[in-house]
Parts: C-alpha cells; sequence; structure tokens
C-alpha cells in the first residue's frame, strides 16, 4: 500500500484574510499548483484502492455468511433425522 505523501502547504488564516476580514490574494507558484494536484490525484487512487479492498472484502464475506447458512442449515437436518429414527422405548 502506498503511503501517502505529506503535503508541506499548511494554509493559515492569515495568509487567507486580513485583520478587518477583508479577503487578501496570495499568488500561488506554478510548482506548488503541480505539487497540491499530485497530492490530490495520489489520495484519489488511494481512496479508490481503499474502496475496492473493501468491496472484495464485502463479496468474500458474503461467500462465507451464504457457506455458514448452509452448513447450519444442514446440521438442523441432520439433528432433525436423527430424532426422528430415534426409537423410544416405553416401560
Amino acid at each position: 500500500m502506498e503511503k501517502p505523501i505529506s503535503s508541506s502547504f499548511k494554509p493559515s488564516l492569515s495568509e487567507h484574510s486580513s485583520p478587518d476580514g477583508k479577503f487578501l490574494q496570495r499568488s500561488v507558484s506554478l510548482a506548488e499548483v503541480r505539487a497540491r494536484r499530485k497530492l490530490v490525484e495520489q489520495n484519489a487512487r488511494l481512496l479508490a484502492n481503499r474502496l475496492n479492498v473493501l468491496q472484495q472484502e464485502k463479496v468474500k464475506l458474503g461467500k462465507t455468511i451464504a457457506d455458514t447458512q448452509v452448513k447450519a442449515y444442514e446440521t438442523y437436518q441432520r439433528r432433525l433425522e436423527r430424532e426422528q429414527t430415534k426409537v423410544f422405548f416405553i416401560i
């Protein structure tokens, strides 16, 4: 599993707004935009991979549950058959 890249970008309110509440514009370099986009794309891939793993686990657990239900029913049927074939002696 890939490790997410830690982002050096940590926005603070002081970069985006002035003390009077008006927003300030901040120039962003092309390299910073590319780095952020790469991080977002990697996070999207990791999330998609995690979803696929969870879906595969769901299918596997569904099969396990179905097998367990079949075995439980078979056990129940065998128990009923044994009880029906028992001979009770009345003294």
